[in-house]
């Protein structure tokens, strides 16, 4: 659990982890150079937990620094202000004793507001096992539902921690690499989503650090072809076009729906998402908002027969 000046969010966040059915669960919280009382609440916990404490240096340094200090075969990420539900770390585990080739297991998500009601889940985006290439098409994996094999993710180096917010992603690509990641598909975890002020300032930063992920991966002709080069840089620009419009900034997002269309002009999302930014935004987020319940409807009703 990376955190930084989260001391009431971080002790749900624990609590899930100490309440977790499998017991067999060493808890590691890194202390990310915290100025509030993050230390004491930590401290309330005793032997409970082990808490690493460090200078602030951003999740990824922090979610490396837990690795180092793990003893277990499998990771389990979770950020400070998610939580867990019970069953979580037992209905992984099992699946993962039962799939030996998988080496990182995911599964949908509730999506919670900040005083914890429901507004959403990720059963739409997310509902079979993935490849390599899946990725290139976008990252469905929320990093406080992956399992991974600890000696994987070691192999694949960790988190970069120049790419805050897309470190995952990266992370998730080059485990693909070594393996299948196996989809569970009961939803196990509950992550609050960034209120509208947090997630608009950190739009431009996230779209920039996926430039920078796509450039990285790209420039390595041991990860990517040149059709799935194109193929991410397609959907780095669609993922990034989303988010602009998300915060209303239509000629950013316009932008980048073009550039997906440059990159990738088989990839049909792009003129897709070109159109839903010209539909008013009251119109577009309902339309949004229906299509990914019916999605969700018609995903959870295959996984369910």
């Amino acid at each position: 659990i990376p955190t930084h000046n989260r001391a009431r969010k971080v002790a749900r966040a624990v609590e899930s982890v100490l309440a977790q059915t499998e017991t067999d669960v060493e808890c590691i919280v890194v202390d990310d150079g915290s100025t509030d009382d993050t230390a004491s609440t930590l401290a309330a916990y005793g032997d409970a937990i082990t808490v690493v404490s460090q200078e602030n240096g951003g999740v990824a340094a922090a979610r490396n620094a837990g690795i180092d200090r793990s003893r277990g075969k499998y990771l389990a990420f979770l950020d400070s202000d998610d939580w867990w539900y019970p069953e979580k770390l037992a209905t992984i585990r099992t699946l993962l004793s039962r799939h030996p080739e998988a080496v990182l297991a995911y599964s949908p998500m509730d999506v919670v507001d900040e005083w914890g009601a429901t507004i959403g889940n990720t059963a739409y985006a997310v509902g079979k096992d993935l490849t390599f290439r899946d990725l290139l098409n976008g990252n469905p994996i929320g990093a406080s539902t992956a399992v991974v094999r600890r000696e994987v993710a070691i192999a694949a180096g960790g988190f970069s921690k120049d790419i805050n917010g897309c470190e995952d992603w990266e992370l998730w690509l080059k485990v693909a690499r070594l393996g299948v990641l196996r989809h569970c598909k009961r939803t196990l975890v509950a992550y609050e989503a960034m209120n509208g002020d947090s997630y608009s300032a950190a739009v431009d930063r996230l779209c920039r650090n996926r430039h920078i992920l796509a450039t990285r991966m790209i420039s390595d002709s041991a990860y990517l072809s040149d059709g799935d080069g194109r193929a991410l840089r397609a959907s780095v620009e669609l993922v990034n076009g989303s988010h602009y419009l998300a915060v209303a900034q239509k000629a950013s997002a316009r932008r980048c729906f073009l550039r997906a269309l440059a990159a990738n002009p088989t990839d049909l999302r792009a003129g897709w998402w070109y159109g839903l930014s010209l539909i008013p935004d009251g119109a577009r987020e309902r339309l949004v908002s229906t299509l990914h319940g019916l999605l969700g409807a018609c995903r959870r009703a295959k996984m369910e027969r």
